[in-house]
């Protein structure tokens, strides 16, 4: 697999704060499970799942459903594919990237900050 190859998983941290751990991963679970699923014709996608025990992912942090909205934006502005995940009440919650070149996809995101 290129070692360029990755994958972004950005999360609300408003949202892990108020409703835990165990919710906001499973929301991201699904949304990479989303994306994986609607882009697996992607030759970017084949590749990475073709080394499974390397598949590198980057999970980030923002503070709020306003700056969730705006990355958003930013993404759809330059025809980046990603799956954007919303609760049962249909609150944006987080959102995964599909698998792209990190030379493509990292500088729409390297103001954010790892999530820890």
């Amino acid at each position: 697999m290129s070692e360029n190859l990755v994958q972004y998983i950005i999360v609300r941290k408003d949202i892990l704060k108020e409703r835990g751990l165990y919710f906001i991963m499973a929301e991201s679970c699904l949304a990479c499970s989303s994306i994986h699923l609607n882009s697996h014709e992607d030759p970017a996608t084949q590749k990475y799942f073709s080394d499974i025990d390397n598949m590198h992912k980057v999970v980030l942090g923002v503070d709020n459903e306003t700056q969730l909205e705006k990355l958003v934006k930013d993404l759809q502005s330059k025809d980046i594919v990603f799956e954007l995940r919303r609760s049962e009440e249909n609150i944006p919650t987080c959102l995964a990237v599909k698998v792209y070149e990190k030379s493509q996809i990292a500088p729409l995101v390297k103001k954010l900050k790892l999530l820890r």
